[in-house]
């Protein structure tokens, strides 16, 4: 378990994209089960491609996404990310067992990046399991739907936003 004060909290780098992929498989894998079946949860963790690196150090390098690491002993145990231009929270994930706080201190540091750049709310399709999570932070479930993935399976989700500054 990760020691809050050695934690570390930075924006992200290209060079983060294979501990970003391995922190987002884990999290889906051990965090998802009771909610998802088996095929959805391996669709939604997706393989470690070079495609796949590839895509998420352009998005990385984007000035339309913003993303944040926690880095604990050189290593990624979680990130966050948003696409400004969409206002839209596109994840926040933590490998199992981190220390408490973790995922917290990710969204937070997204939202106050995220507010800076002239965005007052943010909207994201949560998974099942992470709506506790998203309420607790101040999001508000919209409805729930079902969220079509590229592979045409489709998964629950809840529609959740928060607003974060001033909407005039």
């Amino acid at each position: 378990m990760a020691r809050v004060e050695q934690l570390v909290i930075r924006r992200a780098v290209v060079a983060d994209a294979e501990g970003i992929t391995m922190a987002h498989r884990a999290a889906i894998l051990a965090k998802a089960v009771r909610d998802y079946p088996p095929e959805v949860l391996e669709d939604w963790a997706g393989p470690i491609t070079e495609e796949g690196m590839s895509k998420l150090q352009e998005k990385i390098l984007s000035p339309d996404h913003i993303f944040f690491v926690a880095v604990f002993a050189d290593q990624i145990i979680g990130f966050s990310e948003a696409c400004i231009t969409e206002q839209q929270l596109t994840a926040c994930y933590t490998k199992p067992n981190p220390a408490g706080g973790v995922g917290a201190k990710l969204l937070q540091a997204l939202e106050t990046e995220v507010l800076a750049a002239g965005c007052a709310v943010l909207k994201t399709h949560s998974s099942i399991n992470a709506v506790p999570f998203y309420k607790k932070h101040g999001y508000e479930v919209l409805e729930y739907a079902e969220h079509l993935r590229d592979s045409g399976l489709t998964m629950a989700c809840a529609k959740m936003r928060k607003v974060l500054g001033d909407t005039e």
